[in-house]
């Protein structure tokens, strides 16, 4: 969820002045590594005043904020390590021979002897023995604590080059020039090798949708309207609002790629299991996350222009509160385990929630739908009376399964479904 904190995640702010998106400066606080975020804490998004032709980016070096210290687990010394394994392993040596001597049905012990040239040979070997014994355990000791350290320095260095790594792509990120920005894109795709690596990674790809662009969707009625009645653009510049429409649909097929689990594709290392999305207020063109798989999505406030597609998608939680839908919406089969929120939604057009599960929470208390929504058999789990007093959308009534033959199964628990109240 996105409101449990996460380690290794960018939180991300957003300023925008009042003069346009050309005065937004976004602030990016790293958490990722605290050996490197020190020497840059921020990230700072500017765009010449009165420029339309993309975004820039600067790095600010930290010259002000003192190192934090991070607390650490007490070091025991070698010394200590030593003497703890050698009293373990007398105390286990111990343990054995007593055992053993129980096992062997507890024989007497000899009385007093004279020592004999044997029993010293055999004392002699037992004593090499147990000196070569701790000398093995002092060995084992000093290569386990080389190994730790060796490791420790390993991901040390591994945090340091993705700290670096990252905010090279990230400064490709922010160039004003469409071919840097896609290398930026693909730079920041090849980092994501851990799950913490690929939280960052999705959430730099959110923060770059959300950002303010000066380019109109060619999807947008709207903007396509304030575009044909302005004083006219030269080519250029409509080439280069073009290239930046392409270049922010090219992140969103790649971070629409990597939430594929069934992609034929996809492999361990490319999907990416868990993640949150937070796209709050985005301008998204013709975004198809069908069939795929997060932890939780957040596009409150969004806009979506052309066809939409959330077909057989898979979310912990949903909330599309307050967004508008210009074109098509698609929903088929789409699965929302805890929470679905449509709250005030707007569809400018078609809406198809067909075969949609609500596993938990739902609302769809002042949507709009320009056309009727389709909910076709939209299956809704019911774990308690209340909820079949829940916000089902305009027109429609939840409605237990067993009200009508042959619609639903209760094999996984009790199930609703959305019944039309217009026929």
């Amino acid at each position: 969820m996105l409101s449990n904190p996460m380690a290794n995640f960018w939180a991300i702010s957003s300023s925008i002045g009042s003069s346009g998106p050309c005065d937004s400066v976004m602030a990016v606080i790293m958490h990722q590594n605290p050996e490197v975020d020190q020497r840059y804490t921020t990230m700072r998004y500017t765009c010449p005043s009165g420029s339309h032709d993309g975004v820039h980016m600067t790095m600010r070096p930290n010259r002000h904020r003192p190192h934090p210290r991070t607390p650490t687990p007490p070091r025991i010394t070698l010394g200590a390590n030593i003497a703890a394994l050698l009293v373990t392993a007398a105390a286990l040596a111990a343990l054995v021979g007593g055992m053993l001597w129980w096992g062997l049905g507890k024989p007497p012990i000899q009385a007093h002897t004279p020592w004999t040239a044997a029993q010293t040979f055999d004392f002699v070997k037992i004593v090499l023995a147990v000196v070569g014994g701790v000398g093995g355990v002092v060995a084992l000791v000093v290569a386990y604590r080389k190994q730790r350290l060796g490791e420790s320095a390993e991901q040390r260095e591994n945090a340091r080059l993705f700290a670096e790594n990252l905010t090279a792509a990230t400064e490709q990120l922010g160039s004003d020039q469409p071919a840097v920005r896609l290398a930026g894109m693909y730079a920041l795709e090849r980092l994501a090798q851990t799950a913490d690596q690929q939280q960052t990674v999705a959430s730099i790809f959110c923060a770059y949708l959300r950002m303010p662009h000066p380019a109109p969707s060619a999807t947008n009625p709207k903007m396509r309207h304030q575009k044909s009645v302005g004083s006219g653009e030269d080519s250029a510049n409509s080439n280069q609002s073009k290239a930046l429409i392409e270049t922010r649909m090219t992140a969103q097929r790649m971070l629409a790629a990597h939430l594929r689990p069934n992609d034929r594709s996809a492999t361990k290392d490319t999907f990416w299991p868990d993640v949150d999305l937070d796209l709050t207020g985005a301008e998204l063109d013709n975004l198809d996350f069908s069939q795929c798989h997060a932890s939780s999505v957040i596009f409150n406030g969004a806009s979506f222009h052309g066809t939409t597609r959330f077909d057989g998608a898979h979310f912990a939680t949903g909330s599309f509160s307050e967004s508008t839908f210009y074109g098509r919406a698609d929903f088929t089969a789409a699965e929302f385990i805890t929470d679905a929120r449509f709250a005030n939604a707007r569809f400018r057009k078609s809406a198809v929630f067909a075969d949609v599960h609500l596993h938990g929470g739902f609302t769809y208390s002042g949507a709009n739908f320009s056309d009727h929504g389709l909910f076709a058999n939209p299956r809704v789990r019911i774990h308690a009376a209340e909820d079949l007093r829940r916000d089902p959308p305009n027109g429609y009534v939840l409605v237990e399964s067993s009200a009508e033959k042959n619609r639903l199964t209760n094999a996984h628990g009790k199930w609703g479904f959305l019944a039309s109240t217009l026929n």
